[in-house]
């Protein structure tokens, strides 16, 4: 049995922000394939299961169907959209309403550009408490990458 899916929802996408200094430059979103497959998961056949650079990967139905939100999600952003230190280097995540949807990415400057590569992303059962973590809003953490203020949040 081969599993055939659609996974036209993870292509690359970039949009355009203003620096601080108002000279445009692009933010570059890519997704790794953690998205939509789970390391610790059992392979309901073998046709769900394969190989991820040496390192074995089991398809999951809940974590593909969720990953057809992340375009809209990271296209939408509000400018009040707060990343927050997950004291992991460059790795954070953003609450989402409705149901919390853990995304893990990593920003770094490339160029005149900003890459955000999506290393991760998956549904957790409670929204932890967030008053205690530094957090920021995405726009802001963005330009400071594209500035080299890196850490972000020390």
């Amino acid at each position: 049995m081969v599993l055939l899916c659609d996974f036209s929802h993870l292509e690359s996408f970039s949009y355009s922000i203003k620096s601080r200094s108002n000279e445009h430059f692009l933010v570059n979103f890519s997704f790794s394939n953690h998205v939509f497959t789970d390391s610790a998961g059992i392979a309901h056949t073998p046709a769900h299961q394969f190989d991820d650079r040496g390192k074995g990967r089991a398809f999951d139905e809940q974590r593909y169907q969720d990953s057809l939100l992340l375009p809209n999600l990271l296209k939408n952003l509000l400018p009040s959209s707060k990343i927050y230190d997950e004291r992991h280097g460059n790795v954070f995540y953003f609450p989402h309403v409705g149901f919390f949807y853990r995304i893990i990415l990593s920003l770094r400057r490339e160029r005149k550009q900003v890459a955000v590569l999506i290393e991760t992303a998956h549904r957790v059962p409670v929204l932890p408490n967030l008053k205690q973590e530094a957090g920021m809003n995405f726009p802001i953490a963005v330009k400071r990458v594209y500035d080299n203020k890196i850490p972000l949040f020390k």
